[in-house]
């Protein structure tokens, strides 16, 4: 995501609609960055993401030389910069080369003002033309069929013809199928859900904040670790789901600390779940207290 103008709404990504559907408070941190309240997430260079890219890459490229032996493909090139009249100057060219005599175009772009994206291909097909993207995945995610139904709804707002489905070509060489019909729906309700969300933290003029309620945060990802180790987030107890934290929360245990010293009952968290989280969160408070960190157990029914 970034921003074209400093008071304009951000502008966004099929990447960004995937981050939101998995934790909003990740999109939010992402986007503080983006507004200057807040500083990146220092993280180190994953080999294993690396060598992924890689064989995505190449397995685009593959899909490419298949289609350039059978059909006439044509490429968009990319905007040279990051300006409303690159963007709109690419998704211009994309729709000239939609109406040329190309069978295929090759990383169309696509910018409808807000959501800007390219499409690996766009296939010439009877009844219309066709969204296909490659994925090195064995099998269909969310996040990539919002995507393919993110660029056919452009296609047909620009009034280009296209068929009633969108296709992905898995890492395994198959290729699958979606129903516009079905996927649309549910791109629109999350693209609406996000925007919302963008739109109501870029006017309140700080930055987000952990434990905010009225967002989705998953509790996995860098952005929520990092907060969980800041916080010492009960969530950091092995055992702790996301409903026993709601529980504990209700009664003013926030921490790893608390719930090591919690006595008292929890409604609706038996006295069994709550002892055996008790003792865990007491195991790791004092390991992590420990400068060299040793690892204990306790045995209770041996």
């Amino acid at each position: 995501m970034f921003l074209l103008e400093p008071d304009a709404p951000v502008v966004i990504s099929p990447t960004d609609l995937r981050v939101a559907g998995a934790c909003e408070f990740a999109l939010l941190r992402r986007f503080d960055v983006v507004l200057d309240r807040g500083a990146p997430l220092t993280t180190e260079d994953d080999p294993v993401l690396a060598r992924t890219k890689a064989l995505g890459d190449a397995h685009e490229q593959r899909y490419l030389r298949r289609l350039r032996a059978e059909r006439r493909v044509v490429g968009v090139d990319r905007p040279r910069e990051r300006s409303r009249a690159a963007y709109e100057q690419a998704a211009d060219a994309t729709l000239l080369a939609l109406a040329s005599d190309a069978d295929v175009v090759y990383q169309a772009a696509f910018f409808d003002g807000r959501l800007h994206g390219f499409a690996d291909f766009v296939v010439r097909e009877p009844s219309g033309w066709t969204i296909v993207d490659t994925k090195l995945a064995r099998t269909e995610s969310v996040p990539a069929l919002l995507q393919i139904a993110a660029y056919a709804v452009q296609l047909r707002d620009a009034g280009v013809p296209t068929t009633s489905h969108a296709r992905l070509v898995l890492g395994d060489g198959q290729e699958r199928d979606h129903q516009l019909a079905d996927i649309v729906p549910v791109y629109r309700e999350r693209r609406l859900r996000m925007e919302r969300v963008l739109d109501a933290h870029q006017a309140c003029g700080s930055a987000v904040v952990w434990g905010d309620e009225r967002l989705l945060a998953c509790g996995r990802c860098e952005e929520c670790q990092a907060q969980l180790e800041a916080t010492r987030d009960v969530l950091l107890v092995a055992g702790v789901r996301t409903s026993s934290r709601t529980k504990l929360a209700t009664v003013g245990v926030h921490t790893v600390e608390d719930l090591a010293t919690r006595v008292e009952p929890v409604p609706d968290l038996s006295a069994a779940s709550l002892g055996r989280l008790r003792e865990q969160a007491r195991l790791q408070s004092g390991q992590d207290a420990d400068p060299s960190h040793t690892v204990t157990a306790e045995v209770h029914d041996p």
